[in-house]
């Protein structure tokens, strides 16, 4: 529960308030009946994390439990199950986070790897929060400095006012662009690295896709271009996420939807972070008609039964 009403509402179900930041035992009772016995934690206004007063009902987790107790919560006048995110929003409304540590707390809460988790408790300490004040009480100072400078003939204006200006611009300058730089790879952190496989049909794309998982997600078969869709699979590889597409393969068809999934293959291809080649003997990467990229990786499909000598070899089996 949090604001104005929680304490009262809880008196009314225990029949007083415990000491705040203190885990009491009671037992809660409505209009005679025994709800469940709970741990009760309060605190003050100012001390919690939305920054009202607040008290955690610890209960047991049966569903037959939460729900009468949520019940008789509801049944007060001017309470309301919380929206998502709503506490969170009260927190930012009541000084006790600013919108980078909303970020960074949104973002824990979807991380599915280490990395992730990382540098989102990395916002949700407020550590960039404090370079953004800094950088925003330079830009006043600078901003100030010109102004000055406006209103004031040049006699009043201290000689060295521009090269202060300069001194909180180009210091500014180097730190945004360092923090622009490291933005690139805070967003593959977040989002994950795209991983297009891209090769003729009957290459092994999805053996490799499957080898990778574990399991077989993608459909296996001697028949060429079994794969018509974008398969795609997150996987967290040593603290990474990363998103692999498994595409269709790349040929002149006749067939409507095999081209369909031709076009989506070559549309991953151009958004991928690493494109990797499944090449037979006589493939060229340049003949797939996609732009080649230095961080790209080129093997020799099925090298169990056939030999390209220019790239590096891989064989599922």
């Amino acid at each position: 529960l949090s604001g104005a009403l929680s304490f009262s509402i809880l008196k009314k179900l225990t029949r007083s308030v415990p000491e705040p930041r203190k885990a009491v035992l009671k037992k809660l009772i409505f209009e005679g009946e025994l709800l469940d016995e709970a741990i009760v934690l309060c605190s003050k206004k100012g001390a919690s994390f939305t920054g009202e007063e607040m008290v955690e009902l610890h209960v047991h987790g049966s569903r037959a439990v939460i729900s009468k107790v949520l019940s008789v919560l509801g049944g007060f006048d001017n309470v309301n199950p919380a929206k998502p995110g709503e506490f969170t929003r009260r927190a930012l409304n009541n000084g006790c986070m600013n919108l980078l540590q909303v970020e960074g707390l949104s973002d824990l809460l979807e991380s599915e790897t280490e990395s992730q988790k990382k540098q989102s408790l990395r916002l949700l300490s407020g550590a960039l929060g404090v370079r953004v004040d800094n950088w925003k009480t330079r830009t006043i100072k600078a901003l100030s400095l010109c102004e000055i400078m406006i209103d004031f003939s040049e006699e009043d204006v201290p000689d060295n006012t521009i090269n202060q200006i300069s001194r909180y611009l180009l210091e500014l300058s180097k730190e945004l662009k360092v923090e622009l730089e490291g933005y690139r790879a805070s967003e593959i952190v977040r989002s994950g690295y795209n991983v297009a496989l891209i090769g003729r049909p009957n290459t092994g794309k999805s053996s490799l896709l499957n080898y990778l998982l574990g399991s077989e997600r993608s459909i296996v078969s001697e028949v060429p271009g079994t794969t018509r869709d974008v398969i795609d699979v997150n996987l967290d590889l040593k603290g990474l996420k990363v998103n692999f597409s498994d595409t269709a393969g790349i040929r002149s068809s006749d067939d409507i939807v095999e081209n369909i999934g031709i076009s989506k293959a070559l549309e991953k291809a151009r958004l991928a972070d690493i494109k990797v080649f499944l090449l037979n003997t006589n493939d060229k990467p340049e003949d797939f008609g996609i732009i080649i990229n230095k961080q790209d990786l080129f093997f020799t499909a099925k090298s169990d039964v056939q030999v390209l000598h220019p790239y590096r070899k891989i064989s599922v089996k």
